[in-house]
C-alpha cells in the first residue's frame, strides 16, 4: 500500500511541479487514490462505468455527503495541526457572531 500511494505522490509532484502534495490530497481526499486505481487499467475504468449506472440518485446523494464530510474533517484537522493561531481566531469570530445574532432574537 505504501508503494502505491508514493506512486501517487510521485504522479502528482510530477505534473504539478510541487515538491509537497498536501493542498492536493486536502482538496481531493480520499478520490485521489480511488480515480489513480480505477484510472490505471481500461477495463477496470469500463466496470466502474458499468457499476456507477446503477447506483440511484438517493445513494449518490448519500455517498457524496459523507464524503464531504470526511473531506471537511480531515481539512479542519489540517487547519488546526498547521494553522492552530487562525483557525482558532476564525472560530472565535465564529462564535462571537452566532451569539450576537441569538442575542438580538
Amino acid at each position: 500500500m505504501e508503494g502505491a500511494i508514493r506512486k501517487i505522490k510521485t504522479s502528482y509532484r510530477r505534473i504539478s511541479g510541487r515538491k509537497n502534495w498536501n493542498v492536493f490530497l486536502l482538496r481531493h481526499g480520499r478520490n485521489v487514490a480511488f480515480y489513480a486505481w480505477w484510472g490505471a487499467d481500461p477495463q477496470r475504468w469500463q466496470q466502474f462505468e458499468k457499476l456507477a449506472q446503477h447506483i440511484d440518485r438517493e445513494q449518490w446523494g448519500q455517498i457524496r455527503k459523507e464524503a464531504t464530510l470526511a473531506q471537511n474533517e480531515q481539512l479542519k484537522r489540517f487547519r488546526f495541526l498547521h494553522k492552530r493561531e487562525k483557525f482558532l481566531t476564525t472560530l472565535e469570530d465564529r462564535w462571537a457572531n452566532a451569539s450576537e445574532t441569538a442575542s438580538l432574537h
